[in-house]
C-alpha cells in the first residue's frame, strides 16, 4: 500500500511540474468537471482533474444540442477551476456544440492565457460557449476551433486581475465568431484576425442553466483596454462582403454610452478591417473614445449600417493617429454622426487620406464643420480644362474632357454613374494633396489618357482610389510624376490603392520610381 501511494504521488508531482494534456470524454456520466472519469491522459496513464500546470481539452460528445436550447455537451464547473491552458477540439460534426458552465458563480482561470484550438477544418465547426467569468494569467492568444460557422461565446467577465494583459483573438479561416455577454476587463490591448468580433450581442440572447434560470444575458462591454485592433490575418480579401475582419460594438440590447472606455482607441494593424458601431431602437448613443489609430493598412469604420431604424448615434474621437500609407473610411446614415474634435480642414478638405460616405451614396473628401463633425465633400467645382486652383478641390461630371493647358487641382473626384475619359494631351494635371477619386459605383470605366501629358501628385501619399466593382478595368495610360511637398521630410512618396473590390491598370510610364510604402487592396 505504501508503495502504491509513494507511485500515485510521483505521478502527481510529475503531472504538477510538467504539466499533462487532460482531455475531456464525459465518461463519467454526470459532466462535473470535478469528477475524474470524465477526464483522460492515455499518454502519461494519468487519472486526475486537470489543474493550474495543465492542459485540459474539451470535445464535445456525441449528445444532442440546439441554438435555441443550448443543451448537451455541458461541462459543469462546480467549483473555481484553474488551468494552464484550454484547449478546443473541433470534431467536424455539423453545428457541435460545448458548453462550460460555472452557473453563475464560477470561474475558469487559464495561466497561460492560451486557448489552443485543433481537429476538423470541415464546412461546419464547433460552438463554444465559455459561460462563466474567465481569469488570464499572462498575455493571452485565443484561438477559435477552425472550419466555416466556429464560434466562441464568453458569458461571464473576463479578467486579467489588474496585471495589465492583452488578448489577442486568432483564427486560419474564415466565418469565424467571437461573442462577449459580459465586461472584458483588460488593461492591455484587445486584436481580432476573426470575420466577427461583436461586443453587446443582439438582446434576444440569454443562457439559461438546465432548470431553466437565466444566468447570463447579452450585454458585453469593455473596462480598462487600452485599444481595440482589428488585424486581419491574410486568409482571404478582407475586403470581400462576406469576409471581412470585423469589430462590432453593438448597443441592440441597451443603449450605453461607455460601452467602450473613453480614453480608449480603436484602430487597425496588419491588414486592417472594419469596425461597426449600432445604436439603440429606443433611445440615442453618444460614445466617446481617445483617438482612433491607424497602425497598418486600412479601417472601415460605419455607424449604424443596419436595419432596425436605431437612434441617434454619435461617435466622438479625440483625435486621429496615423502611420504612413494608411487609410481611413467612414460611412454613416441619417441618424449616426462621427466627430473629430481636433480636426481642421485645409482647402476646403479634411485628410486625402478618408473618405466618407452615407449609406447607400457615393464615397467623397472628407470635411469637418466648426464642431468638428464630419462630412462629406459634396461642393466640389467643375473641373477646368486649363488653369486651376492649388486650393480647390475639383470634381468631373462631364463623361469626357480634353485639357488645353496645365490644371492645378488640391484634389480631384470624378463624379459616379458614368464613365469619363479625362485626356492631358501634352498638358500636366497637377494634384497638390495627393489624392485622386475615380468615383464610387463601379458603373463605368475610368480612363486617363494622353500623350506626354503627366499626372503629378504633391502629397506625401500617392492616393489613388479605384471606382468600386472589379468589372470594367480603370486605366490610367499616362506618366505618374512627384512633387516633394514643401516642407516635407520624406524622401519617396507612398503609393496608396485603398479601395477594395476594384480593378485598376498603370499602364503609363513611372517617373516617380521609388516608393517608401506600397499598398493595395484592389
Amino acid at each position: 500500500m505504501d508503495k502504491l501511494a509513494y507511485i500515485g504521488l510521483t505521478c502527481l508531482v510529475v503531472a504538477t511540474c510538467y504539466g499533462a494534456d487532460f482531455v475531456w470524454t464525459g465518461k463519467g456520466g454526470d459532466n462535473e468537471w470535478g469528477n475524474p472519469e470524465n477526464w483522460t491522459n492515455s499518454a502519461a496513464k494519468i487519472i486526475g482533474v486537470p489543474g493550474e500546470a495543465d492542459m485540459a481539452v474539451l470535445v464535445p460528445t456525441a449528445m444532442a444540442a440546439t441554438t435555441a436550447t443550448l443543451t448537451g455537451n455541458r461541462v459543469r464547473l462546480g467549483a473555481n477551476r484553474t488551468v494552464n491552458i484550454l484547449g478546443l477540439r473541433n470534431t467536424g460534426v455539423d453545428g457541435n456544440f460545448l458548453i462550460v458552465d460555472g452557473e453563475g458563480e464560477y470561474s475558469l482561470k487559464i495561466m497561460s492565457g492560451t486557448i489552443q484550438s485543433s481537429g476538423s477544418t470541415s464546412s461546419r465547426g464547433l460552438y463554444t460557449y465559455l459561460m462563466c467569468d474567465v481569469i488570464i494569467g499572462a498575455n493571452a492568444t485565443w484561438g477559435v476551433p477552425t472550419g466555416s460557422k466556429c464560434a466562441l461565446w464568453v458569458g461571464g467577465s473576463v479578467s486579467d486581475e489588474g496585471n495589465g494583459y492583452s488578448l489577442s483573438l486568432e483564427a486560419s479561416t474564415y466565418y469565424v465568431l467571437f461573442a462577449a455577454l459580459g465586461t472584458i476587463n483588460i488593461g492591455g490591448e484587445f486584436s481580432t484576425q476573426l470575420q466577427t468580433a461583436n461586443f453587446g450581442v443582439p438582446a434576444s440572447f440569454t443562457y439559461t442553466n438546465e432548470t431553466g434560470i437565466v444566468k447570463y444575458e447579452a450585454n458585453g462591454k469593455f473596462a480598462g483596454a487600452v485599444g481595440l485592433y482589428v488585424s486581419h490575418s491574410g486568409w482571404t480579401s478582407y475586403v470581400n462582403s462576406d469576409y471581412k475582419c470585423r469589430i462590432f460594438v453593438d448597443n441592440d440590447a441597451e443603449a450605453l454610452n461607455d460601452r467602450l472606455p473613453a480614453e480608449t482607441r480603436i484602430g487597425a494593424e496588419r491588414g486592417g478591417g472594419h469596425f461597426y458601431f449600432r445604436g439603440n431602437t429606443d433611445a440615442p448613443v453618444r460614445q466617446e473614445i481617445e483617438a482612433i489609430e491607424l497602425r497598418d493598412s486600412s479601417l472601415a469604420l460605419i455607424l449604424n449600417d443596419a436595419t432596425p431604424t436605431r437612434q441617434t448615434t454619435d461617435l466622438v474621437v479625440g483625435t486621429v493617429i496615423r502611420n504612413p500609407c494608411t487609410f481611413l473610411v467612414v460611412q454613416t446614415n441619417a441618424n449616426s454622426r462621427v466627430y473629430i474634435q481636433d480636426a481642421v480642414n485645409v482647402n476646403g478638405m479634411w485628410q486625402p487620406w478618408c473618405t466618407v460616405a452615407r449609406v447607400s451614396s457615393e464615397p467623397a473628401f472628407s470635411q469637418v464643420d466648426e464642431d468638428g463633425l464630419l462630412v462629406p465633400k459634396l461642393d466640389d467645382v467643375e473641373l477646368p480644362s486649363v488653369g486651376g486652383s492649388d486650393e480647390v478641390v475639383y470634381k468631373m461630371t462631364a463623361e469626357t474632357l480634353a485639357l488645353t493647358g496645365n490644371v492645378t487641382t488640391w484634389a480631384l473626384r470624378l463624379d459616379k454613374n458614368k464613365k469619363h475619359v479625362l485626356s492631358l494631351g501634352d498638358y500636366d494635371l497637377f494634384i497638390k494633396s495627393g489624392a485622386l477619386h475615380l468615383g464610387g459605383n463601379g458603373g463605368g470605366m475610368q480612363t486617363i489618357d494622353g500623350n506626354a501629358g503627366r499626372l503629378v501628385f504633391g502629397g506625401d501619399d500617392v492616393i489613388i482610389l479605384p471606382n468600386a466593382g472589379r468589372s470594367p478595368t480603370n486605366e490610367i495610360s499616362v506618366a505618374l510624376a512627384w512633387e516633394k511637398p514643401v516642407g516635407s521630410s520624406v524622401t519617396y512618396p507612398n503609393l496608396m490603392l485603398p479601395v477594395g473590390d476594384s480593378s485598376l491598370r498603370l499602364s503609363g510610364r513611372d517617373d516617380i520610381g521609388h516608393y517608401n510604402h506600397f499598398m493595395a487592396l484592389l
